[in-house]
């Protein structure tokens, strides 16, 4: 009788085919960025990218803005320069529309994310090349990308890179020094618009190093990736130093660790679901659509769920390569993103750690950064996974299940849910036509823009910054979510805010604002109550109208508000009252 074989080996095809099915997948990866929202431009971190990256990009050279907020300290905005401002830059040139740049950039990170686990994969001799493939999907499309590529790509662009960051240094040891700077190289093309989320992922690296430490190939390697990692980030490490020695510290007035640990329970964070923002719904709706039905969605949840459990059998099934490494990369990012959490089995240490992310931690707080770290070990486990079975018919049934649990994952990417709601084709007329007004008619003071608002959610779409920003010249202020004037002028602008939503005029209030520099008020009639909440129309208007010395000179777009007009919101008699989309008013 002959021998049965313990293990069903599979064979990858030819090269020709195994490039024509790399091929294959990146388009579909790229069909799957152009199928969310179509000729909409969604709400994809600034505005600017999409409206005037060109002046955004020559402005982020300054760490001072004196034409915003009354003058501030810009948060991070040279992180756009390369490389996520530079790809929209270039697309808005060649005349690009602002929507199809968006979509090409998600693509971008898509594919990149694929391949480079399936690069990843082959180098570590991980399995087969389809069940690398199946492991770059797992990781393209994990809960995490498909929560922020479309509203916060900029948190997924060192996500998508890092498997890059470590595959040089995979037998890095025979050349070093080339070894180190194309790892340097990846590093810097993770940008900077975040420093927090490309921080959190260079322990996986760093720890890779660590066993070669005992040979002198390894220390050599080590050396030379030191040096060029820290080339590669001091272009934004020095301004990030000069910005936190001056700028206000807004973390404080901002989330809290309490809430974004909140959900970082263990299976939260094996299946990917620990961002706090998916689980977030105002009064318009879901802050970010995909994130919401992964964490509410049963398929989605189950789904998400046994693809989870597939890829952590792969990590610890025996004779996985570089298990050792991959397994404790895996347990320190669990560990950093659970230990915070608040929950049945937490420990004494807990608020002691909420604490420290609150304070001497701070900048770590959204723990949620830390997910690739538990991801592409898992990633890389599915492709050990399915490499070898002891029959065909167990092959099938766990490929199959793979396939089916990867398809019931990606949900939100497949109902096109990746971009958020509020997508618009573009800047309306009226916002163009009010940054031509302001700049035509520029005086020595500044425009306030009211009522206020945390972030510019509008009856038309959710820009989320102010339209003006990218369309007018002349300074200006508006109080939204994150004050970085100045202390005195944000008190200031609270004070304005509740003598507007109280509908009463006052004598004091046109003088106050000249001598603060406020020659315009901006009256934003077309923000969306639900989402807002900032107050009616008509009280801001009667406020305005009672208080002397204030007089309007221009209006623009049609009339907003109006029973008929109105979303989601109960109307009163008398008080829904429509005005024009915008209107300027002028302080003497």
């Amino acid at each position: 009788m002959r021998g049965v074989p313990s293990t069903v080996e599979v064979v990858d095809p030819p090269r020709p085919v195994v490039r024509l099915r790399l091929l294959a997948v990146s388009l579909l990866l790229v069909v799957t960025a152009f199928h969310q929202s179509a000729g909409l431009i969604g709400n994809d971190t600034k505005l600017d990218l999409t409206a005037d990256p060109g002046r955004f990009l020559h402005r982020a050279l300054d760490l001072w803005n004196p034409s915003s907020a009354g003058g501030q300290l810009q948060n991070q905005a040279y992180g756009y320069l390369f490389p996520m401002g530079l790809f929209h830059w270039v697309g808005y040139e060649i005349g690009l529309p602002g929507w199809v740049v968006q979509r090409l950039w998600m693509a971008l990170l898509l594919v990149t994310a694929f391949l480079g686990v399936v690069r990843l994969g082959g180098r570590l001799a991980l399995g087969t090349h389809t069940t690398q493939v199946l492991g770059g999907l797992a990781y393209a499309l994990a809960p995490r990308v498909l929560t922020e590529v479309g509203g916060n790509s900029s948190e997924i662009l060192p996500f998508a890179v890092l498997p890059w960051v470590l595959l040089p240094l995979i037998r890095g040891e025979d050349r070093p020094r080339r070894a180190a700077a194309r790892s340097g190289v990846a590093v810097l093309c993770m940008g900077a618009v975040n420093a927090t989320a490309v921080l959190a992922l260079l322990p996986l690296p760093a720890l890779w190093l660590v066993p070669g430490l005992r040979r002198g190939s390894g220390r050599r390697l080590a050396l030379w990736w030191s040096v060029c990692v820290g080339l590669a980030i001091t272009w934004w490490f020095v301004p990030l130093l000069l910005q936190g020695r001056y700028s206000p510290n807004f973390l404080n007035y901002i989330e809290t660790a309490a809430t974004t640990t909140s959900t970082t329970s263990p299976g939260e964070v094996l299946r990917g679901t620990s961002h706090w923002l998916g689980y977030v719904a105002t009064g318009g709706g879901p802050w970010w659509r995909s994130g919401w039905t992964l964490v509410t969605n049963s398929v989605a949840i189950l789904n998400t769920a046994v693809l989870a459990g597939l890829c952590l059998v792969g990590l610890v099934r025996r004779r996985m390569p570089a298990q050792g490494r991959l397994v404790t990369v895996a347990a320190i990012g669990l560990i950093a993103m659970c230990a915070a959490h608040a929950g049945p089995l937490d420990g004494p240490a807990v608020s002691g750690l909420q604490h420290l992310l609150d304070g001497t931690l701070a900048p770590f707080r959204n723990i949620h950064k830390f997910d690739a770290l538990v991801r592409l070990p898992l990633a890389l486990g599915l492709c050990h996974l399915l490499s070898r079975f002891p029959s065909v018919e167990l092959r099938r049934v766990v490929t199959g299940a793979t396939t089916v649990a990867l398809i019931g994952s990606a949900i939100p990417a497949l109902a096109g849910q990746l971009v958020p709601t509020g997508g618009y084709d573009e800047l309306p007329s009226w916002w163009q036509q009010t940054g031509a007004w302001l700049d035509d008619h520029d005086a020595t003071g500044r425009a306030l823009v009211v009522p206020a608002a945390s972030f510019g959610e509008f009856q038309w779409g959710r820009p989320l910054d102010n339209p003006l920003q990218a369309l007018t010249t002349t300074d200006w202020v508006v109080r939204d979510a994150v004050p970085l004037g100045s202390p005195g002028l944000t008190r200031l602008l609270d004070a304005v805010e509740n003598r507007l939503e109280t509908g009463l005029g006052s004598q004091a209030l046109a003088p106050v604002l000249a001598r603060s520099g406020v020659h315009y008020l901006v009256v934003s009639n077309d923000l969306d109550p639900a989402r807002t909440g900032a107050p009616r129309p008509v009280l801001v208007h009667e406020a305005l109208t009672g208080s002397p010395g204030l007089t309007r000179v221009a209006s623009f777009g049609p009339k907003t508000g109006g029973q008929a007009k109105q979303r989601a919101v109960v109307s009163d008699d008398g008080l829904d009252t429509a005005y024009p989309a915008v209107e300027v008013w002028e302080v003497s």
